[in-house]
């Protein structure tokens, strides 16, 4: 299992800390840093792992700042596993880094932009969700699971696979509060409770979620975000 852990804390954007769990300052890989982020207080984890028997997986879980101050929370899950569910995930990063880079962080916009990228391979599902100074909104499209505790956003997925086929896609959103989010393929399973784990610090919750949720047939990927 490989563990990353980051913060936002007023307008400091760090670097990528790898596996030091507690690091205040850092970004999941990925990232676009040296973007200014107005008054968000915001820390994040990401614990992944490939499917048994694999070194490439097709999940991706990362931060990168939006627009406006904004960041963006992504998670990915290039279908089945192995080296071309490796080259889906890539490619939806690659779109989605693209999209922020025009000006376009909205949820379901950026699913869309993910749709057109992954043309030409196997496809994938993701969920992303935007987090602003006083709103959270989020959208899904396929296997990739969306849970909170402290917030009152609801999410429903949308079918289809992004690069393949896809209908409507609703966006959610709810007032920014204190609280958690989690975003995980279904590489865990859809039994994960934030409630289980309340009151454990970011990483620990994270390390637990994942030990008891993740499963070894298929990539998993739990990003796990607290907002102060």
């Amino acid at each position: 299992m490989r563990r990353h852990v980051g913060s936002q804390l007023g307008s400091d954007v760090g670097s990528e800390v790898g596996s030091e769990a507690g690091s205040e300052a850092g970004s999941e890989a990925g990232s676009q840093g040296g973007s200014q982020v107005v008054n968000l207080r915001l820390r994040h984890c990401v614990r992944d792992r490939p499917c048994q028997g694999q070194v490439e997986s097709g999940d991706r879980g990362l931060w990168l700042p939006g627009v406006d101050g904004a960041v963006l929370l992504v998670v990915v899950d290039g279908l089945g596993h192995g080296p071309q569910a490796s080259i889906a995930g890539a490619a939806a990063i690659v779109a989605v880094e693209a999209s922020v880079a025009n000006g376009v962080d909205d949820p379901v916009a950026v699913l869309r932009a993910m749709h057109v990228g992954l043309r030409g391979t196997r496809g994938a599902g993701a969920t992303v969700c935007r987090i602003s100074n006083d709103r959270v909104a989020a959208a899904g499209v396929g296997n990739v699971a969306i849970r909170s505790e402290g917030l009152s956003l609801s999410v429903g997925l949308a079918p289809g696979i992004l690069g393949s086929r896809l209908g409507k896609v609703q966006g959610f959103d709810a007032p920014r509060g204190a609280g958690r989010v989690a975003l995980f393929s279904d590489g865990l399973s859809s039994r994960l409770d934030l409630a289980s784990v309340r009151g454990l610090a970011l990483e620990v919750a994270a390390d637990a979620l994942f030990a008891a949720h993740a499963v070894s047939h298929d990539d998993a990927t739990l990003l796990l975000a607290e907002l102060g």
